[in-house]
């Protein structure tokens, strides 16, 4: 089926015949981040997950997804688990936690390994893109070896935009202890001699990369996949809804999400964000394999918004898509 039929751009059914869930689900819900606020707003995303998932009479369990309590505990549980990951901010490891996952069998909501790892290596994930026709902004590797002054003369002269971004190519690390300082990007500056500034305080952070800031309304795309692995774009959610796109933009946008998430070999489900642009049209900003699955997170907004979604049914629907990388072939 084309990126154009009119089943990948409808809604996936929550209660889909055939869906892989059970009467008595037992999920096991990872949280986490690498500094203490995102770990806090993890937790609360995960007790909300969990108090979702004993709604409909399944069993939840809240674990680090850092710690090693994972193994341990599955051992105790009886029944098929299953997993969904509230970690939301990308960790520098990327794709480990799903790696495990697959190890020990369990099917979790969401990407593998390899979504997992090249959506979080920035400047891989645009070159997959643009080789998919995908529209980026204008993006380059930061120079280590430069003065900070001289090559901020150089990206401002390749950037597209009057003001830069500046980013770590991978995650950043996460505070090594107490009083550990640490940037963690990405920053943005206007002119070279900000961007000069921002290179000397975020180059021992490195390898770090640049990319044009186009201005412009921002545009959230949700996709999520159905029962049989099919993937579904949700209507885009806009940051400024006084400033509404048209039907063609948002459509263009909901095709262009599909595809970047083919290639990226993302699945199960993901946030996409895009910059729309009078001057310059739609370009694809940042994908969230992870986002906020609580009732005020974006991707739950916008299936209820325009699906009458309950939050249980949000639940119930990414717990379809539970997969490995061992089994995805053949659902």
């Amino acid at each position: 089926m084309t990126e154009h039929g009119s089943v990948l751009l409808a809604c996936p059914d929550p209660h889909a015949v055939g869906a892989n869930t059970s009467a008595s689900p037992v999920v096991v819900v990872l949280h986490g981040g690498p500094c203490p606020d995102t770990a806090a707003h993890s937790l609360r995303c995960a007790r909300t997950v969990a108090n979702s998932v004993s709604s409909y009479g399944g069993e939840a369990h809240l674990v680090e997804a850092a710690g090693f309590a994972l193994p341990s505990l599955v051992d105790k549980l009886d029944g098929e688990v299953r997993a969904l990951v509230t970690t939301m901010e990308v960790p520098r490891d990327a794709g480990s936690l799903q790696g495990l996952l697959n190890y020990l069998e369990i099917p979790y909501a969401g990407s593998g390994v390899a979504g997992c790892a090249i959506a979080a290596h920035q400047v891989t994930a645009r070159r997959l893109l643009q080789a998919a026709h995908v529209p980026v902004p204008a993006y380059g590797l930061v120079r280590p070896r430069s003065s900070p002054y001289s090559e901020a003369q150089r990206i401002m002269r390749q950037a597209s935009a009057g003001v830069v971004r500046i980013q770590p190519q991978a995650p950043a690390r996460g505070p090594a202890g107490p009083g550990d300082s640490v940037w963690r990007g990405p920053s943005t500056a206007a002119g070279a001699e900000a961007l000069s500034d921002l290179l000397t305080v975020a180059g021992p952070f490195g390898p770090l990369m640049y990319e044009s800031d186009e201005p412009g309304q921002t545009l959230w795309v949700g996709v999520i996949d159905d029962a049989e692995g099919q993937p579904h774009t949700l209507p885009g959610l806009e940051a400024e809804p006084r400033a509404a796109a048209d039907k063609e933009t948002l459509g263009r946008a909901r095709r262009l999400a599909l595809r970047a998430q083919r290639a990226l070999h993302l699945r199960g489900y993901a946030l996409h964000r895009f910059t729309r642009s009078q001057d310059t049209g739609l370009f694809w900003r940042e994908v969230q394999t992870h986002p906020d699955l609580s009732p005020t997170g974006r991707l739950f907004q916008i299936t209820s918004a325009h699906h009458g979604w309950t939050h249980l049914e949000f639940i119930e629907a990414l717990l379809n898509t539970c997969d490995t990388d061992l089994t995805e072939g053949g659902r």
